[in-house]
């Protein structure tokens, strides 16, 4: 004959109760799971947006550093010289457009920006002097929906063939 007390085995109550305090304790790992894949996701994409923006930016320094006779056109968003191989680039924002392009001479304009960047404002200041070589700034406003608000980038390129330019 088998002896049963009342001590051997759980309750309904405590099972029920056991079992509420597991899932919750699962239910909150799992959020905090998935909130850590999103914010991972987002930060990766945010990474990707800076990176496309760090290397037209880092592009266009390169050729402006090497290039010669800047010109900013009235009512442009846009800077056209010549590079130090003999051709006219222009990089721009085209009238309407949300993105950068680059067009060197007489070929089609190429886009440099990615299609998940709004470009909101590209400025080109130039600073000339006698006795320092000219100066390109560069200001990029830029609009994502990753960000809380717009990005702006700004940089100033000197020209380096300034001092290899024969004395008149």
């Amino acid at each position: 004959m088998i002896n049963l007390s009342k001590k051997s085995g759980f309750t309904l109550v405590e099972v029920t109760v056991t079992l509420g305090v597991f899932v919750g304790v699962v239910f909150l790992i799992l959020s905090i799971f998935t909130n850590s894949l999103k914010a991972e996701r987002n930060v990766a994409n945010q990474t990707a947006i800076l990176d496309n923006l760090s290397l037209v930016i880092e592009q266009m320094a390169r050729e402006i550093r090497t290039g010669t006779n800047y010109s900013t056109p009235e009512g442009t968003n846009s800077l056209r010289f010549v590079k130090y191989l003999g051709q006219e680039v222009t990089y721009m924002r085209p009238p309407g457009g949300d993105y950068i392009t680059r067009k060197v001479g007489a070929e089609m304009p190429k886009r440099l920006t990615a299609d998940d960047v709004r470009v909101t404002d590209l400025r080109f200041y130039i600073t000339e002097s006698d006795n320092y070589p000219p100066r390109v700034t560069i200001k990029i406003q830029v609009e994502s929906s990753l960000f809380k608000g717009p990005l702006t980038f700004q940089t100033t390129i000197s020209e380096r063939l300034f001092y290899y330019r024969p004395s008149s």
